[in-house]
C-alpha cells in the first residue's frame, strides 16, 4: 500500500486528537490530502497530511495534530460518526476509514461512492488511539498513544503457536509454541521491557530484516530483533545457498545483505523475551528464529532475583548456567559468518 493511516485519535478536544500517516520512505507527499466526511457522506474538510516526523522500517511518518485541522472546538474535530480518507497526488483513495462501529458512504470528494471501513473504538479520552502494525490491514486499541512513530520493534511480531500465530506481546506463560519441527513447547517465562539507545547503555541498535530476504516469504513482514538474536540458516530454506548445514547466526552478522540493516535511528526499543524448558526454533513473522537460550553469558548478566524467578518457573532447581540448553542448533559466531557472506575483505571490521 503506497500510504495508510498508521494511528488515529478521534476522541477528545482538538489538542488531544491527531491523525498519523505512513508512506514508503522517500514518497513525495506534497499532493497528498486527508478528506473528512460527515455521517451523511458530505465532505466536511480537506486537510494536509501533516509534518514529517521520522522514518521507521522503510516508512516515512507524518503527523497532523488536531490543533492544525483548521476547524473544531473544545468538543474536538472528529466525531464518532465521521470518516476520513487518505488521497494521493493522483486523486486516488488509498484508505477510507471510520470508527465506533459506523460506516459512511461518501457523496462527494475523491471518495464519492465508496463506503468506509470501520476500524474499532476508543474508550479512554486521555490515552487511547487506534493503531495498525500490519500496514493498515487491521487496527487495534492502543492504550498508550505514540504519535509520530509506528510500531517496528519486538511488539507486533507474529509468533507461531499451536493454533496459528500470536503477537509476541500477547504471548503468556502456558501458551504452546509450535517449533519448525512441529513439536509444541509450553512458554514457561516471559519478560517485557524497554532499553534506551541514547548512549546511556552499551545496547546495539536493533536489526531490521525485510520481507523475503532469508527465503521467499521469510520473513513475511518486516522482522525486528536484537543484534545478538539468533536467526536460523540452512533451515526451512533460509539462506540455504550459503549455509548447507543448519545453524544459528547472530542477526548482526547478516547486516549488509540487501534488506538487512541496523535501525540506528531509533532512540528506544521494547523487547519481549520468552523462554521454554528447551531451546527451540519457532517462526517469527514467518522466519525461523530462536526462543530465548539461557546460556552462561545471559544467565550471569541477570539480576539475582530474576535468575531465581526463571529457575523457579523452569523448575531448574538452581543457578545452572544453561538451564534450558543445549542450543537447538550449532551457534556460529559473527566473524566467520560475515567472512562466508562477504569475503575476507570484511574480516577486520567484522570481529565478534
Amino acid at each position: 500500500m503506497p500510504g495508510y493511516f498508521s494511528e488515529i485519535d478521534y476522541y477528545g478536544t482538538t489538542s488531544q486528537e491527531f491523525i498519523e500517516v505512513a508512506v514508503p520512505a522517500g514518497t513525495d507527499v506534497s499532493g497528498y490530502t486527508i478528506e473528512v466526511y460527515e455521517f451523511d457522506g458530505s465532505l466536511l474538510a480537506t486537510l494536509p497530511i501533516g509534518t514529517y516526523q521520522t522514518t521507521v522500517a522503510g516508512q516515512d511518518v507524518y503527523l497532523l495534530p488536531g490543533t492544525d485541522f483548521g476547524y473544531g472546538d473544545s468538543m474536538g474535530a472528529l466525531y464518532p460518526d465521521d470518516a476520513i480518507a487518505l488521497i494521493d497526488d493522483n486523486g486516488t483513495v488509498l484508505q477510507f476509514v471510520s470508527w465506533e462501529g459506523n460506516t459512511v458512504t461518501a457523496a462527494a470528494g475523491a471518495a464519492s461512492g465508496l463506503t468506509s471501513t470501520n476500524l474499532g473504538s476508543i474508550f479512554d479520552i486521555n490515552s487511547d488511539s487506534l493503531e495498525t502494525n500490519d500496514g493498515g490491514s487491521s487496527y487495534f486499541l492502543q492504550t498508550a498513544q505514540n504519535p509520530g512513530t509506528i510500531p517496528c520493534f519486538a511488539s507486533g511480531t507474529a509468533i507461531s503457536v499451536v493454533n496459528g500465530t500470536k503477537l509476541v506481546e500477547h504471548v503468556r506463560e502456558g501458551d504452546l509454541l509450535r517449533a519448525t519441527d512441529g513439536q509444541l513447547h509450553p512458554v514457561l517465562w516471559t519478560w517485557r521491557g524497554s532499553v534506551p539507545l541514547d548512549g546511556s547503555t552499551d545496547a546495539d541498535p536493533p536489526v531490521l530484516i525485510m520481507p523475503h530476504v532469508l527465503a521467499p516469504g521469510q520473513p513475511d513482514a518486516p522482522l525486528v530483533v536484537s543484534s545478538q538474536h539468533r536467526i536460523a540458516v540452512g533451515v526451512a530454506g533460509q539462506l540455504a545457498a550459503l549455509f548447507d548445514a543448519p545453524a544459528f547466526v547472530p542477526a548482526k552478522a547478516l547486516v549488509g545483505i540487501p534488506g538487512v540493516r541496523f535501525m540506528d535511528w531509533v532512540k528506544k526499543v521494547e523487547w519481549v523475551h520468552f523462554a521454554c524448558a528447551d531451546h527451540a526454533i519457532v517462526l517469527a513473522n514467518g522466519a525461523a528464529a530462536e526462543t530465548l537460550l539461557l546460556g552462561p553469558v545471559i544467565w550471569q548478566a541477570l539480576p539475582d532475583a530474576l535468575r531465581d524467578e526463571i529457575a523457579q518457573r523452569l523448575d531448574a532447581g538452581g543457578a545452572h548456567p544453561a538451564i534450558n540448553g543445549p542450543p537447538a542448533l550449532p551457534c556460529l559466531r559473527k566473524s566467520p559468518v560475515r567472512e562466508r557472506l562477504f569475503g575476507t575483505s570484511v574480516r577486520a571490521c567484522a570481529q565478534g
